[in-house]
């Protein structure tokens, strides 16, 4: 988990962007994931199957459970606005949700928070440079 992290906040130092934008996947890996399991086991109606990355465990999830990390997505991005571009955060807008939902949700259900660290700051170093 650390790794991944360690390995964005490297590349956004070599590049010169603020490792501001780490909290960005961070708070949405924080309280997306988080509440992802509770939400999912209280409110979960509509369930999904999904296999892990590196194996053949199967792993069951709900879309209520998943759609936390997308809502939480939404909320993290509007709270910090101040951080991006305009062209860099109507694009995060448009990728970042689903992606981290998809990412979190049947990319690596085990190892998810890593993975959300890691893709999850990817995207956001790719959309502030590039825009």
């Amino acid at each position: 988990m650390n790794i991944a992290l360690i390995g964005v906040a490297y590349l956004y130092g070599l590049s010169g962007l603020p490792l501001d934008l780490l909290a960005v996947p961070l708070v949405i890996t924080a309280f997306g994931d988080g509440l992802a399991e509770p939400i999912g086991i209280r409110f979960g109606r509509h369930k999904y199957r999904t296999k892990d990355l590196f194996g053949n465990r199967v792993y069951t999830r709900s879309y209520e459970g998943s759609a936390m990390v997308f809502l939480t997505t939404i909320v993290v991005l509007s709270s910090s606005y101040h951080l991006f571009s305009l062209s860099a955060l109507i694009c995060l807008f448009a990728i970042l949700p689903l992606l981290m939902t998809v990412t979190e949700s049947t990319l690596a259900p085990y190892l998810d928070n890593p993975f959300l660290y890691l893709i999850g700051g990817i995207a956001i170093y790719i959309f502030v440079l590039l825009t």
